[in-house]
């Protein structure tokens, strides 16, 4: 099922994600801008050479690292995974998430990693403070 959101179709997202989403956008949805949601990056591995091209395109479209929502602030481009009950998966997530957006894709701002979750879990926000991630609860 497709959720939408001011406009906008936010299909990757689950019915929680999008309440926390919802909630994340009307306090603070004026402080950035550019908003694209399930950001496809692309496969660091190249498929065998002998699999169809329809093959490798569904391949590519199941194994595809999918950032929830990149958008700007002033000064940082930011990747927002949003998490109901974050683990510190989601951590590891975002983590992985830089490195591949940074070796893709030049950007003139800063690169910053934010995790917006419903919940507050002392371990996650810790682990988010040492990694310089912003954890966000709504």
């Amino acid at each position: 099922m497709s959720y939408f959101y001011k406009g906008k179709r936010l299909t990757h997202l689950n019915k929680l994600e999008v309440a926390i989403w919802k909630r994340f956008l009307d306090k603070y949805e004026d402080k950035y801008t550019n908003y694209v949601y399930d950001f496809h990056l692309p496969i660091a591995k190249k498929p065998p050479v002998d699999l169809s091209p329809t093959y490798v395109a569904n391949m590519n479209k199941l194994s595809a690292k999918r950032i929830d929502v990149v958008m700007e602030g002033k000064f940082s481009k930011w990747l927002v995974e949003i998490r109901p009950k974050a683990r510190q998966t989601s951590i590891g997530q975002l983590s992985l998430y830089y490195y591949l957006y940074r070796k893709y894709y030049a950007s003139e701002k800063r690169i910053s990693l934010m995790l917006v979750s419903d919940i507050f879990n002392p371990e996650i926000a810790m682990s988010a403070k040492q990694l310089n991630i912003s954890y966000i609860v709504v």
